[in-house]
């Protein structure tokens, strides 16, 4: 199964807060595949250095041992789907916007622990999402 992980769902895991369980199921399974948008990595890794909680390493760690592909994917038909889900789905964050366009572009189920902005796009259909609380 291939799974975008969102932001909040890889600093759920990386602090070990409710939810992280579930994620560490998802890992266990060696046929799952995990991607990252390079924009949810900057996200992760700027508010790692910001709080200081985790060490220098630890996303890029975690990167590694579970294997996720880091995507940058910036062609204008993917920046398009961005763009609307901002305009359109309002309130949702930019970094969510590139989770969940990565996660309709690639068929994949999205990991969030974020209902507040992603209820909404579940309800709808738009796109297949896992919270992990």
């Amino acid at each position: 199964m291939n799974y975008v992980l969102d932001s909040s769902a890889v600093i759920c895991f990386l602090r070990d807060e409710p939810g992280a369980d579930a994620f560490e199921q998802l890992l266990i399974d060696a046929e799952n595949k995990f991607i990252l948008h390079a924009v949810n990595w900057v996200e992760i890794r700027y508010l790692e250095q910001r709080s200081q909680a985790s060490s220098v390493n630890s996303l890029r760690q975690f990167i590694d041992q579970a294997n996720v592909e880091v995507i940058g994917n910036f062609d204008f038909k993917y920046l398009d789907r961005v763009a609307s889900l901002k305009a359109f789905r309002t309130p949702i964050a930019l970094g969510d916007c590139f989770a969940v366009a990565l996660a309709q572009v690639l068929d994949a189920i999205l990991v969030t622990t974020d209902r507040g902005e992603l209820e909404k796009i579940a309800s709808t259909g738009e796109c297949k999402i896992l919270f992990l609380r």
